[in-house]
Formats: C-alpha cells, sequence, structure tokens
C-alpha cells in the first residue's frame, strides 16, 4: 500500500504479545465484561510472546531503523488502565517516505497517523506528558534512536485529487481517506466515483459469481450473515439491499452483494442478469452502475423455485427456472432449535441436498425431517450439512458457527428423499403423457 511522502509518523501497535479475536453480540460490538475488558475469544502468541517489554521497544525499533543512518525514532512499551499491553510509536526519517508501504509491511496491525504536531509536542506524546498523559496508563519499557522532530509546522491535511487517487490505487477505501484526511470530504463524490472506477478496471467482464440463497422463518438468523461477512471481509466489500425500490443507488463496485429479506419484488430476468457472470449494467440514481460483486448472498423465507416459477411460466419458455437454478450454488435451510431448560437457542443452517433444487416440496419435507429430528435427539447427533450457533439466554452475544459432522444424513431422511424424488418423477411423466 501507498501513501502520501512525509517525514514522521505517529503509530499505535496494540497486544503486541497475541493477535487477538474478541467476541462480538449480535450487532457486530466488541463484547466487554463487568470490569470493562473485552472478552477475548482467541488468542495466538506472537514472535514477541516470550520477550521482555525491553527487548520488544528495541526489536521493533531495530526494525524501523536497520542500517539506515537518515532513520530515527522512539518506542514506548505501554500498559493501560484496563490491563490492555500497545506500543506508542513515532518514526522519522530525513527522507520522505511513504507511512503505508514502509510500516504495514514490518508491523501489520500498525494504527498510522501523519505527524501534525511540533518537536516539543511529539516529546510530549513519546513521553506521555501534558495533554497526551492518559490516567490510569504505564510506561513500562523505551527505546529511542536519534532526535525526534515532529513536522515542524509543515502541513499534512491538505489533499488533491491526485493524491486521492493514488491513495485509492494503493489499495485505501474512501472512508479510510476521510478519516485521516477530513479535506477530502469536500470532493466526497469525485473521490467515490474514482474508487467506484477503480474497482471496475480491477473487475474481467466474464468473472465466477457464487450465488448463496438462505431461507427460513422470521428470527432464525438469516439475516445475521451480513454481521458474519463484515467481520470476515470488513464492511466496505459488503453491499447490503434492503430497498428494492432503488438498490442500486449506493452501489461502489462492492465485491459481496447481499439481496436481505428478498421476496421477489424484481423481476425474473432482472434477477438472472444479477446473477449473471457477464458484467451487466444496473439503474443507479445520477449514473448506472456495473456488476461488479463476485458472491452473492439472497435471504428469503421462501424458496427460489417458490417466487420464480409462475415468472418462468409466463415467459413462455424463453427464461426457464433452470436459468435460476443453475446460477445457484448453494441453498441454506436456517432454524433455530430452543435448547433444554431454555438454557439458550441454536441457531441451525442445514445445506440442502443439490440434487433437489427445482423441487421445493422434495425441499420443505427434507427441510422438516432436519428440525424433526434435532427436535427429537438434540444436536448431539447434528448431521453432514448441519452448522450452529450458541445464543445463550444470559449472554450478550452469539458464538461463532461451529461446524458439525458427526453423522450422515439419517436413514429416514434418505427415505423421504427418495420417496419425493420418485413422486416428482412420476408427476412429470404423467404430465408429458
Amino acid at each position: 500500500m501507498a501513501e502520501f511522502n512525509c517525514r514522521s509518523a505517529f503509530c499505535v501497535i496494540n497486544n503486541p504479545r497475541y493477535d487477538i479475536t474478541y467476541k462480538h453480540n449480535e450487532e457486530g460490538d466488541i463484547i466487554k465484561d463487568e470490569n470493562g475488558k473485552a472478552v477475548i475469544l482467541k488468542q495466538e502468541p506472537t514472535e514477541y510472546h516470550s520477550l521482555t517489554e525491553q527487548q520488544i521497544c528495541d526489536d521493533v525499533l531495530n526494525k524501523w531503523v536497520g542500517d539506515d543512518d537518515k532513520r530515527t525514532g522512539a518506542v514506548l512499551f505501554c500498559v493501560s488502565a484496563l490491563g490492555l499491553e500497545h506500543l506508542h510509536c513515532v518514526f522519522e526519517s530525513e527522507k520522505t517516505f511513504r507511512p503505508l508501504s514502509a510500516l504495514k509491511k514490518l508491523f501489520p496491525k500498525v494504527h498510522i497517523e501523519i505527524t501534525k504536531g511540533n518537536k516539543k509536542q511529539v516529546e510530549d506524546y513519546i513521553n506521555k506528558v501534558g495533554k497526551f498523559e492518559e490516567k490510569g496508563e504505564k510506561i513500562i519499557a523505551k527505546s529511542q534512536v536519534g532526535d525526534i522532530k515532529g513536522c515542524q509546522g509543515k502541513r499534512n491535511d491538505l489533499i488533491s485529487m491526485s493524491d486521492i487517487r493514488d491513495l485509492i490505487y494503493s489499495g485505501q477505501t474512501p472512508n479510510d481517506i476521510y478519516r485521516q484526511y477530513p479535506q477530502a470530504i469536500k470532493s466526497k463524490t469525485a473521490t467515490e466515483e474514482l474508487f467506484y472506477l477503480y474497482r471496475k478496471d480491477n473487475t474481467p467482464p466474464e468473472r465466477d459469481v457464487k450465488v448463496h440463497w438462505l431461507f427460513g422463518g422470521t428470527g432464525c438468523g438469516k439475516s445475521y450473515t451480513y454481521i458474519e461477512l463484515c467481520e470476515k471481509h470488513g464492511d466496505v466489500n459488503i453491499y447490503r439491499v434492503t430497498d428494492y425500490d432503488h438498490p442500486f443507488d449506493g452501489y461502489q463496485g462492492e465485491p459481496i452483494l447481499i439481496l436481505d429479506e428478498f421476496r421477489g419484488r424484481i423481476s425474473y430476468s432482472y434477477l438472472l442478469t444479477l446473477l449473471d457472470k457477464y458484467r451487466s449494467q444496473v439503474s443507479a440514481r445520477y449514473s448506472n452502475k456495473m456488476t461488479l460483486w463476485t458472491e452473492v448472498y439472497i435471504t428469503s423465507p421462501f424458496l427460489p423455485t417458490e417466487l420464480y416459477q409462475k415468472a418462468a411460466e409466463r415467459n413462455d419458455g424463453i427464461d426457464k427456472l433452470e436459468q435460476l437454478t443453475r446460477r445457484i450454488d448453494d441453498i441454506v435451510y436456517c432454524f433455530k432449535y430452543t435448547a433444554e431448560n431454555n438454557s439458550g437457542t441454536f441457531y441451525c443452517k442445514y445445506n440442502v441436498d443439490f440434487d433437489l433444487h427445482c423441487d421445493s416440496h422434495a425441499i420443505r419435507e427434507q427441510c422438516s425431517h432436519v428440525r424433526h429430528e434435532v427436535s427429537q435427539m438434540g444436536l448431539f447427533t447434528l448431521m453432514d450439512g448441519l452448522t450452529s450457533k450458541f445464543v445463550e439466554n444470559k449472554s450478550q452475544g452469539p458464538l461463532p458457527f461451529r461446524h458439525s459432522a458427526s453423522r450422515g444424513i439419517s436413514d429416514t431422511i434418505k427415505k423421504n428423499q427418495r420417496k419425493s424424488q420418485l413422486k416428482s418423477r412420476k408427476s412429470k411423466t404423467s404430465q408429458t403423457k
């Protein structure tokens, strides 16, 4: 990644000894315990796990300075009032450098800000005095090489459109730019158009599009897919449609599309276009957009065949139902199961057999048997294709999905699948005659 040239950068590196994954609630916020500490879901040791605080400071600074006698810097090892270990750093060079490309390679977890203070302000920051003193924070170790100069009054907050273009082409998003350079908000429309064009230029006319159809009743966890995708890919890469009158007015070339609570409010032929592998234009306010996504999630209380069977029939064979089912990679049934003694709820997802995509009755029957088996036997008998997450009644949020495959689909379900398929074939044969 690239950045403006500068000679001084403030940096913070949190949890240098561990790579930490925090527990989130359904809204995507980090859960905290009664003492205000973030609840940790998983933590893995880093290369600094066995080093002392002073050794960590020395190593971080040595990575920056290296053999370059024009580089200087200072690193503080601090512990916050809540016990969070973190590093405060100032990295400088006599020669201008691009902070993101120079520092992100060395320290992937680093948070960077361009230095805007003078020499005294930077010294106050690195020594945690004056307005930079934080209540309850302790300085454990410090390492410094050379003299810290700061930006010496030079403005770094001004930004041109060519600078914005360079930032976008280096991998930054409009929100990244606005946070670091508030002046860029004045050019918001142009910035977002540049961002869209960048994504368009990097998407081929023909691309693979993966389509996932999630169906189930209200409150079964379908829409929580959005939170999970945001946590995995970042919300800047997700475009969620809930307004089907003007669905793509805000589209900026996001690679993942979610059609949430979909009830067939767009035409059958238009849906086929949205799911097609060829890049196409879609209507949007002010300027039409191109379909640049490579993955689509559709959440709905209905199966695709239930929504569009009649529409396909009205088209007199021009757009057959198979054109839709052929585009869908998997159909997932979502349902919830309340644990014994009402201790909590399991939110379950079950991958429907691909061969049944065109048979709504068989799919519904299969899912009914899955629900029945789970409710009768409990989740100790989880079957292939079934995943779940558990939410305790007193918990503030769900755990991630855990994958289970303790055994295959039961003989009862298999038999009923065969019966449904035979009924479907007989029905089609009689209609042909």
